[in-house]
Parts: C-alpha cells; structure tokens; sequence
C-alpha cells in the first residue's frame, strides 16, 4: 500500500491547534495494462504470472 499524508487543518485562519494528519491509502503502485487482442494470449499470461508472483513476494 502505498500512503499519502499531510497536516490536517481546520479551514480557521487563526487556528494554531495540531490537528494531527490526514492523507489516504492506494493499494496499487504499479498498473499494467494487456489486451488479447493487441498483445496475445500470451502477453495476458505472462502478465497474469507475474502479478501474482509479485503479489506473493510483497505479502511474506
């Protein structure tokens, strides 16, 4: 997962409380995209084994 954060606020101007961080979290940092139709039925396996290699190697 990939995670982006930054002061919160709270829109006050004036305010000089600490209002911890906000952010979000991205599940993917890396997209691919196949087709069958342009890049073959072997290009789509070859994507699909390596997702799911790099999906188990990034779970241990």
């Amino acid at each position: 997962a990939h995670i982006d954060l930054e002061p919160a606020t709270c829109g006050d101007e004036n305010c000089e409380a600490d209002h911890g961080y906000t952010g979000s979290v991205t599940s993917d940092d890396l997209s691919l995209r196949v087709s069958e139709a342009a890049d073959g039925a072997d290009a789509v396996g070859h994507v699909l084994a390596f997702a799911e290699e790099l999906s188990a190697a990034t779970a241990r």
